[in-house]
């Protein structure tokens, strides 16, 4: 039955390949043909264990959110959001952590039989946005650059900001459910930070050099260059993961390193091509979590969670970015469209799953929750990408 699933999968994915423009033209994103493929799975096969695949799938996973997260620390221009850094700073500093103190808040208020700690695990992992769900958004020329820009900057910087929260909120409740002092969670974070900021720096100082050797001496070819980050990324990763480190903190830090000691001119290739092994990978991820969500929602889905997680797609979201805006000379439209261009995705789905792979009580429910913020991501902000850029294009033709 493996086979037929992967045959399945494969031929679908060839599909998808083939009618991209189609798809796109009727506003169906790579992420929504995906989810549901991964729901159309659980007819083909519907006694696939859960677990099973949870636990097999884990570390492809983190690989692949690894990958995302050098990629987009590489690509952040941290010199251009020097020189531009009002909306994006704005945007890390005030309104992501208002969005997961006021998550954490209305989630206590909505269950109020679950702890605190709890309710700001499921919003720390709900906070992080992905870009990737609305892509054309960003590339479409009709919307102002500085949207563009922004958008793109937080989604690729505020995941790895998160990490660090959630990894100390998921230690102090693992700990906390085994009766341990919560200091000990402090401690093992603290140790996890520091050996991925030195494992970041002494990894890069000699990957810098031997790129920039390698590049005087020309020694790049076309078919080797595309997984260089990737594998910078699964390298590092890999490696703290081993020594106890945190390995998506060591990858974000080194990213962001990559892109401000990198002087060489291949960087947009490197980029470019490390994107399209990491969207292939995504692709995956996202029918694994369309058959997971599917069959872990069909049984732990409510009206409080449905209302919960709108709320965190709109309100919990679009208000703390507004007001963190309210001063600057942006538009009305231009704040709320700040604010409604708040994907939840790749980050989201592994902090769940890594959620899930703990032993932490009610994590079932906890999931179903993140999950369905998730789904309902997919679906809302993909429908609603194409119509925003046409009322920005009319804008544009006035």
């Amino acid at each position: 039955m493996e086979y037929l699933n992967l045959a399945f999968i494969a031929f679908a994915a060839f599909v998808y390949s083939v009618t991209l423009r189609q798809l796109e033209h009727n506003e169906i994103t790579g992420p929504m043909f995906f989810v549901l493929l991964g729901f159309l799975l659980t007819w083909v096969d519907p006694v696939i264990d859960i677990n099973f695949l949870s636990s097999s799938m884990q570390l492809i996973i983190e690989l692949t959110l690894a990958s995302v997260l050098f990629v987009d620390a590489a690509n952040a221009d941290l010199k251009i959001l020097r020189r531009n850094y009002t909306y994006p700073l704005l945007l890390l500093i005030v309104a992501l952590p208002l969005t997961f103190i006021f998550s954490a808040l209305t989630m206590n208020i909505f269950f109020t039989s679950l702890p605190f700690l709890s309710s700001a695990l499921v919003a720390i992992i709900i906070t992080p946005t992905d870009a990737a769900l609305s892509r054309s958004f960003l590339k479409a020329e009709s919307v102002p650059i500085t949207l563009r820009e922004g958008i793109n900057t937080e989604s690729g910087l505020n995941d790895g900001l998160c990490v660090p929260i959630f990894l100390f909120l998921l230690a102090a409740a693992t700990h906390q459910t085994n009766s341990r002092p919560l200091t000990l969670a402090v401690e093992l974070l603290s140790r996890e930070i520091g050996i991925a900021i030195f494992v970041a720096f002494i990894s890069m100082a000699i990957v810098l050099l031997m790129v920039h050797y390698c590049e005087n001496k020309h020694y790049f070819i076309n078919k080797s260059s595309p997984f260089l980050f990737t594998a910078i990324a699964v390298f590092i990763y890999s490696f703290t993961q081993a020594i106890e480190g945190s390995g998506f903190i060591a990858v974000f830090i080194s990213g962001l390193i990559f892109d401000w000691f990198y002087k060489g001119q291949a960087k947009n290739k490197f980029v470019k091509d490390s994107e399209q092994l990491s969207d292939f990978m995504s692709a995956i991820i996202w029918c694994f979590f369309g058959f997971t969500a599917f069959n872990l929602l069909v049984n732990t889905i409510s009206v409080a969670i449905i209302c919960y997680a709108l709320l965190s797609l709109t309100v919990l979201r679009m208000l703390p970015v507004i007001f963190s805006l309210y001063f600057t000379q942006l538009s009305v439209k231009e704040k709320i469209t700040f604010g409604w261009f708040g994907p939840r995705g790749m980050a989201s789905i592994v902090f769940a799953l890594m959620l899930y792979q703990s032993e932490i009580a009610n994590k079932e429910f906890l999931v179903s929750i993140c999950f369905t913020v998730i789904l309902l991501s997919v679906v809302i902000h993909g429908l609603s990408t194409q119509p925003i850029i046409k009322l920005f294009k009319q804008k544009k033709a006035e």
